[in-house]
Protein backbone atom coordinates (compact mmCIF):
# COMPACT_ATOMS: atom_id res chain seq x y z
CA UNK A 1 0.00 0.00 0.00
CA UNK A 2 2.82 2.26 0.33
CA UNK A 3 4.24 1.96 -2.49
CA UNK A 4 0.94 2.45 -4.36
CA UNK A 5 1.24 5.62 -2.55
CA UNK A 6 4.33 6.47 -3.53
CA UNK A 7 3.86 6.11 -6.88
CA UNK A 8 0.63 8.27 -7.03
CA UNK A 9 2.24 11.29 -5.72
CA UNK A 10 5.58 10.85 -7.90
CA UNK A 11 2.55 11.16 -10.76
CA UNK A 12 0.58 13.89 -9.85
CA UNK A 13 3.19 16.68 -10.56
CA UNK A 14 2.66 14.88 -14.41
CA UNK A 15 -0.14 14.59 -14.77
CA UNK A 16 -0.80 18.31 -13.81
CA UNK A 17 1.03 19.45 -16.20
CA UNK A 18 -0.05 17.17 -18.79
CA UNK A 19 0.64 18.98 -21.83
CA UNK A 20 -2.60 21.06 -23.38
CA UNK A 21 -4.39 21.43 -26.27
CA UNK A 22 -2.50 22.57 -29.55
CA UNK A 23 -3.37 24.56 -32.36
CA UNK A 24 -1.32 25.60 -35.41
CA UNK A 25 -0.90 29.36 -36.77
CA UNK A 26 -4.09 28.66 -39.40
CA UNK A 27 -6.44 27.63 -36.47
CA UNK A 28 -5.26 30.54 -34.36
CA UNK A 29 -6.05 32.81 -36.33
CA UNK A 30 -9.32 31.51 -37.41
CA UNK A 31 -9.67 31.41 -33.90
CA UNK A 32 -8.61 35.27 -32.94
CA UNK A 33 -11.16 35.98 -36.26
CA UNK A 34 -13.95 34.63 -34.07
CA UNK A 35 -13.03 36.72 -31.16
CA UNK A 36 -10.34 34.78 -29.43
CA UNK A 37 -7.98 36.71 -27.50
CA UNK A 38 -3.78 36.16 -28.41
CA UNK A 39 -1.62 36.01 -25.36
CA UNK A 40 1.88 36.66 -26.01
CA UNK A 41 3.75 35.66 -23.16
CA UNK A 42 7.63 36.84 -24.42
CA UNK A 43 9.41 38.84 -22.73
CA UNK A 44 9.36 42.53 -23.61
CA UNK A 45 12.50 42.91 -24.96
CA UNK A 46 11.00 40.23 -27.29
CA UNK A 47 8.39 41.55 -28.44
CA UNK A 48 9.89 45.29 -28.71
CA UNK A 49 11.75 43.68 -31.51
CA UNK A 50 9.12 41.81 -32.98
CA UNK A 51 5.50 41.15 -31.91
CA UNK A 52 2.79 39.75 -33.38
CA UNK A 53 0.17 41.97 -35.32
CA UNK A 54 -3.31 40.99 -34.46
CA UNK A 55 -6.21 42.56 -33.20
CA UNK A 56 -7.33 41.68 -29.69
CA UNK A 57 -4.27 40.95 -28.27
CA UNK A 58 -2.47 41.05 -24.96
CA UNK A 59 1.44 40.62 -23.60
CA UNK A 60 2.01 39.78 -20.65
CA UNK A 61 5.40 38.34 -19.74
CA UNK A 62 5.57 34.88 -18.64
CA UNK A 63 7.90 35.96 -15.43
CA UNK A 64 4.68 38.66 -14.93
CA UNK A 65 2.23 36.28 -15.63
CA UNK A 66 0.90 34.67 -11.97
CA UNK A 67 0.82 38.82 -10.65
CA UNK A 68 -1.11 39.54 -13.65
CA UNK A 69 -3.40 36.64 -15.00
CA UNK A 70 -6.30 38.81 -13.33
CA UNK A 71 -6.04 41.39 -16.51
CA UNK A 72 -7.05 38.12 -18.90
CA UNK A 73 -10.65 37.71 -19.73
CA UNK A 74 -12.28 34.72 -18.93
CA UNK A 75 -15.05 34.60 -20.82
CA UNK A 76 -13.14 33.88 -24.50
CA UNK A 77 -10.68 31.52 -26.12
CA UNK A 78 -7.02 32.93 -24.92
CA UNK A 79 -4.62 31.36 -27.89
CA UNK A 80 -1.08 31.71 -25.70
CA UNK A 81 2.01 32.27 -27.64
CA UNK A 82 5.68 32.93 -27.57
CA UNK A 83 8.37 32.58 -30.08
CA UNK A 84 8.43 28.83 -30.57
CA UNK A 85 5.74 27.59 -28.54
CA UNK A 86 6.85 26.60 -25.40
CA UNK A 87 6.66 29.11 -22.90
CA UNK A 88 3.48 29.48 -23.78
CA UNK A 89 2.90 25.63 -22.43
CA UNK A 90 4.57 26.58 -19.38
CA UNK A 91 2.16 29.72 -19.14
CA UNK A 92 -0.43 27.43 -19.84
CA UNK A 93 0.89 25.19 -17.21
CA UNK A 94 0.83 28.07 -14.56
CA UNK A 95 -2.77 29.15 -15.56
CA UNK A 96 -4.44 25.80 -15.19
CA UNK A 97 -3.16 25.68 -11.44
CA UNK A 98 -4.74 29.19 -10.69
CA UNK A 99 -7.92 27.81 -12.40
CA UNK A 100 -7.55 29.56 -15.90
CA UNK A 101 -8.91 26.64 -18.14
CA UNK A 102 -9.91 28.66 -21.38
CA UNK A 103 -6.42 28.57 -22.57
CA UNK A 104 -5.19 26.85 -26.02
CA UNK A 105 -1.46 26.69 -27.55
CA UNK A 106 0.01 27.59 -30.34
CA UNK A 107 2.33 25.58 -31.94
CA UNK A 108 5.51 27.06 -33.48
CA UNK A 109 4.93 31.15 -31.72
CA UNK A 110 6.22 33.82 -33.90
CA UNK A 111 8.21 32.19 -35.60
CA UNK A 112 5.49 29.45 -37.35
CA UNK A 113 3.38 32.91 -37.30
CA UNK A 114 5.95 34.88 -39.63
CA UNK A 115 6.85 31.68 -41.74
CA UNK A 116 3.24 31.14 -42.98
CA UNK A 117 3.11 34.93 -43.49
CA UNK A 118 1.01 36.41 -41.14
CA UNK A 119 2.00 39.75 -40.12
CA UNK A 120 4.53 41.03 -37.46
CA UNK A 121 5.74 44.53 -36.05
CA UNK A 122 9.27 44.41 -36.33
CA UNK A 123 11.96 47.35 -35.22
CA UNK A 124 11.99 48.53 -38.84
CA UNK A 125 8.25 49.18 -38.90
CA UNK A 126 7.58 50.11 -35.14
CA UNK A 127 7.45 54.26 -36.75
CA UNK A 128 4.64 52.77 -38.71
CA UNK A 129 3.26 50.49 -36.41
CA UNK A 130 2.28 53.37 -33.94
CA UNK A 131 0.83 55.98 -36.33
CA UNK A 132 -1.97 53.67 -38.11
CA UNK A 133 -4.88 52.40 -36.80
CA UNK A 134 -7.57 50.94 -39.45
CA UNK A 135 -8.94 47.35 -40.21
CA UNK A 136 -7.25 44.92 -42.85
CA UNK A 137 -9.85 44.13 -45.53
CA UNK A 138 -9.78 40.19 -46.03
CA UNK A 139 -8.77 40.40 -49.32
CA UNK A 140 -5.34 42.44 -47.74
CA UNK A 141 -5.05 39.27 -45.78
CA UNK A 142 -5.68 36.89 -48.06
CA UNK A 143 -2.63 38.54 -49.93
CA UNK A 144 -0.48 38.57 -47.25
CA UNK A 145 -1.00 35.43 -46.24
CA UNK A 146 0.35 34.17 -49.57
CA UNK A 147 2.98 36.31 -50.16
CA UNK A 148 6.79 34.38 -50.67
CA UNK A 149 8.20 36.75 -49.29
CA UNK A 150 7.89 38.07 -45.59
CA UNK A 151 8.96 41.55 -46.65
CA UNK A 152 6.17 42.06 -48.77
CA UNK A 153 3.69 41.56 -45.61
CA UNK A 154 5.45 44.17 -43.95
CA UNK A 155 2.69 46.57 -42.25
CA UNK A 156 2.03 49.49 -44.83
CA UNK A 157 0.83 53.52 -43.67
CA UNK A 158 -2.94 53.09 -42.96
CA UNK A 159 -3.42 49.14 -42.54
CA UNK A 160 -3.88 47.39 -39.73
CA UNK A 161 -0.95 48.34 -37.46
CA UNK A 162 -3.30 48.12 -34.20
CA UNK A 163 -2.23 45.62 -31.56
CA UNK A 164 -2.56 45.95 -27.53
CA UNK A 165 1.03 45.16 -26.89
CA UNK A 166 1.85 47.29 -23.83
Amino acid sequence: MKILIFIVTLLMPLISFAQSESITVNDAQALLEEGAILVDVRENDEVAAMAYQSDGMLHIPLSELSDRYSELPNDKTLVMACRSGNRSQKAIDQLSELGVTNTINMEGGIKAWQENGFPVVNEASSSTAKSCCSKKSKEEKSNCNNKASKKDCAPKEGKSCCKKVN
